[in-house]
């Protein structure tokens, strides 16, 4: 399980497309991350996706994060591993589909 700690209180990261509705919803944009402000945002998303009853607010997140830097690192090695596990998925089916393909001929 994906976790990060934040004065002393564990939150799960979560990955999910309630993350980037709640992105969208809160960013009143399409889902992107193009700059630093996206990825703290979409970082709160994802601990909102995984802790629905937190009383975690973004302005105490930020908070956290000056004091504790750690807690933004702990985010960038979950999306990369996330966005790891994604190439993967999408390489596999990639790979199904030009199987199938080839069975069309």
């Amino acid at each position: 399980m994906n976790t990060v700690t934040i004065n002393n209180k564990e939150y799960k990261l979560v990955y999910s497309v309630r993350a980037m509705m709640l992105f969208e919803a809160a960013a009143s944009k399409l889902f992107s991350l193009d700059t630093l402000s996206d990825q703290y945002l979409f970082l709160y998303c994802c601990i909102l996706a995984g802790n629905k009853d937190t009383d975690l607010t973004f302005d105490k997140l930020l908070d956290s994060i000056d004091e504790d830097p750690s807690i933004f690192t702990v985010y960038t090695e979950f999306m990369k591993a996330e966005l790891a596990r994604q190439a993967e998925f999408k390489g596999k089916d990639d790979t199904k589909k030009g199987e199938e393909d080839k069975g069309k001929n």
